[in-house]
C-alpha cells in the first residue's frame, strides 16, 4: 500500500474509533468469523418472557391467511427460522439444569421433615 493509502485508513480508524462505531459487534471466542451481539436483560424471567413473545409472534405469522406483500420480506419462512433460532440461543439451558437439581433437593428434603413427621413421638395431653 501506500503512504497515502495507509495514512487515509488509519485517520478512517480514528474516526471510526473516536465515534464508536463498529461496537456492537463482539467477536466470538469459540468460532471464527463469528460474532455475539450482546443484548440487556433485568433476569431470567425478563429472558423466558421474551422467548415466550417472539416464539408467539412466530406463531402468529405462520397462521397469517394471506402473505404480507413487501419488497423487505422476501421469504417469510427463513425469518421465521431466524427468528426461532434466536428464541432457542435465549433459552437459559444451564440455568435450568440448576432448576431441575434444586427441585429435586426440595423433593428429597420434603421426603426427609415427612418422615421427621411420622418418626417423632407424638403428644398425647
Amino acid at each position: 500500500m501506500k503512504t497515502n493509502e495507509m495514512q487515509s485508513l488509519t485517520e478512517l480508524h480514528e474516526y471510526i474509533k473516536a465515534r464508536r462505531y463498529f461496537t456492537l459487534l463482539k467477536p466470538c471466542e469459540h468460532r471464527k468469523e463469528s460474532y455475539n451481539v450482546p443484548l440487556q436483560f433485568s433476569g431470567h424471567a425478563d429472558v423466558i418472557f421474551t422467548v415466550m413473545d417472539i416464539i408467539k409472534v412466530a406463531i402468529l405469522a405462520l397462521e397469517a391467511d394471506e402473505p404480507y406483500d413487501s419488497n423487505h420480506i422476501v421469504n417469510s419462512r427463513i425469518n421465521i427460522r431466524n427468528l426461532l433460532e434466536i428464541a432457542l440461543q435465549l433459552i437459559p439451558m444451564e440455568e435450568m439444569q440448576l432448576l431441575d437439581e434444586i427441585h429435586q433437593l426440595h423433593e428429597q428434603h420434603k421426603a426427609t421433615q415427612s418422615q421427621k413427621q411420622e418418626t417423632k413421638p407424638q403428644d398425647k395431653t
